[in-house]
């Protein structure tokens, strides 16, 4: 098999009870949440559906929302249904693992809800099909991640390198946010005492999917402040499970030695390091190497990072070492203070001036009474038009 693992069984969702734990108030919050927003989501589609039906519905409309109440009604089900629960032929995850994986869940099935919403809230069909195309990626997305695609996984044997099914979720993001952008530009064209409502109900769906995640990845507080981030390193335990590799040594081999620094290590030449500071965004070590020495730094490797000597600035050439992907830096005989840091990139810095801009535009344009392209100023009072 390709990947020589069972990864992609063990990463699905299943349909059990460890999907919705009740472990905490904010996960009793987040399932009652994704639930009921799922009911609402049901009872949408079926009010469109009635709706459509004097106007001919068509064969894709109409499996596109067979199928999603079908999803939408299984995992609000999840749990309570007999002989439907874990992967068949998954192996066993840890309990930790069970808890990161219930709020990758958590998250996928929220956004899967906002593109429904988004989809079946729209008044007018077009023409391209571009909705009916975002909301099929979205649909397929979130099933491919689900015990149901178990078939399919099996079957096209090249999906393995994926890894993780929640992979997709970059797919059932891009797909969300085109949906978005349609349900917005849709309700712009209606008149003002149509979009103030349509624009509160977006407010607290996006309330309830933001919080959700919120809550679910505890990061609560991170919309007031940055919250300081405790370093506590610790080995990949799982790495051998999920490891793209043709065998469980070469998974072990790939993994530090037990008998060093875990967070530096010599991997070429003689020398030993020592890591003297971490914080999110900089490491700082110093190193002394009896010869030319090769340094493996535990932190996976990325372009943006920059290493540069403590003493004069200058810089080290960082790569990634093979095949672990870690950060590795070449040194040259005796000691040598080393920093590494992630600068602020332009995209950082301005990014939260355009989500700032963009936010004001959007208000000011949504309560702003202009007609709509080709629509008389009548029809947007809503006093009728003498033809």
């Amino acid at each position: 098999m390709w990947g020589a693992n069972y990864s992609p069984l063990s990463q699905m969702f299943p349909y059990d009870s460890s999907m919705f734990p009740e472990s905490s108030r904010g996960w009793r919050y987040v399932s009652w949440s994704a639930r009921c927003l799922a009911a609402a989501t049901i009872c949408l589609i079926g009010y469109t559906g009635y709706r459509s039906r004097r106007e001919g519905s068509a064969p894709l409309r109409t499996f596109l929302a067979a199928f999603s109440i079908v999803l939408l009604g299984l995992t609000i089900l999840a749990g309570h249904l007999p002989g439907v629960g874990g992967v068949p032929g998954a192996l066993p995850v840890m309990e930790d693992l069970i808890e990161q994986r219930a709020q990758i869940f958590a998250g996928s099935f929220l956004t899967l809800e906002a593109a429904l919403l988004c989809y079946w809230s729209l008044r007018r069909r077009r023409d391209d099909g571009l909705d009916n195309f975002f909301i099929g990626v979205a649909l397929l997305s979130y099933f491919m991640m689900t015990r149901w695609s178990r078939i399919i996984w099996n079957t096209i044997h090249p999906l393995w390198s994926v890894q993780f099914p929640w992979r997709l979720n970059v797919f059932l993001t891009l797909a969300t946010t085109g949906l978005a952008a349609l349900a917005i530009s849709d309700l712009m064209k209606r008149p003002l005492r149509q979009r103030l409502p349509g624009s509160v109900l977006a407010v607290i769906v996006w309330g309830l999917v933001v919080g959700g995640m919120a809550r679910v990845y505890h990061v609560e507080d991170s919309f007031w402040a940055t919250r300081p981030l405790a370093y506590e390193p610790a080995p990949d335990a799982p790495l051998p499970v999920y490891l793209q590799v043709k065998s469980l040594q070469e998974a072990l081999d790939i993994m530090a030695p037990k008998n060093v620094d875990r967070n530096v290590f010599v991997a070429a030449g003689r020398g030993q390091g020592v890591v003297n500071i971490v914080h999110p965004r900089l490491i700082e070590l110093h190193a002394t190497c009896d010869s030319n020495c090769t340094l493996q730094i535990g932190q996976f490797y990325y372009p943006a990072w920059r290493a540069k000597l403590t003493r004069d600035g200058t810089e080290i050439p960082l790569r990634a070492a093979s095949p672990g992907g870690l950060m590795e830096i070449s040194l040259p005989p005796g000691e040598s203070a080393v920093e590494i840091e992630l600068p602020h990139g332009w995209s950082e810095q301005i990014g939260p001036w355009i989500s700032l801009a963009s936010l004001i535009f959007l208000v000011v344009f949504a309560l702003s009474d202009k007609p709509a392209a080709g629509q008389p100023a009548a029809a947007v009072r809503g006093s009728p038009i003498n033809l």
